[in-house]
């Protein structure tokens, strides 16, 4: 599946992570013809467009099988550091799968999965 199939506007329909929520819009624009892409994310919460903003060293790659997947890290509200992974619903085009993964990137202990951002989210596109 080819990178531009991810940039588009995704609206949340749910979420079990405090990085993103129902009813949120997350923008995904590619930089330049680069594998890089960046984040805008509409929210009712402004914290949570915020840290959208600083998602770090996020970019496509096709090894995630037929859907390829979005790879980078997100910050939560306590300042941790988590891998994020998108990949599209399985069978679905124009459905997308947000994971949160409950270890943190910069080293030190492990955090208990729902702890801190942990979780995922759905949505489709717009």
């Amino acid at each position: 599946m080819a990178i531009e199939n991810f940039v588009k506007r995704w609206t949340i329909r749910e979420s079990t992570t405090t990085v993103i929520a129902a009813d949120d819009e997350l923008h995904i624009d590619r930089v330049g013809n680069s594998i890089k892409v960046k984040f805008r994310c509409e929210s009712s919460n402004p914290g949570t467009s915020e840290l959208w903003d600083d998602v770090k060293d996020c970019k496509w790659s096709p090894d995630g099988g037929s859907a390829g997947y979005l790879q980078g890290t997100i910050s939560d509200q306590s300042g941790g550091n988590f891998p994020l992974v998108m990949t599209h619903a399985a069978g679905s085009p124009n459905l997308i799968h947000i994971e949160i993964v409950a270890l943190p990137v910069t080293g030190g202990d492990v955090i208990a999965l729902g702890g801190g951002g942990a979780g995922s989210a759905n949505g489709n596109d717009d």
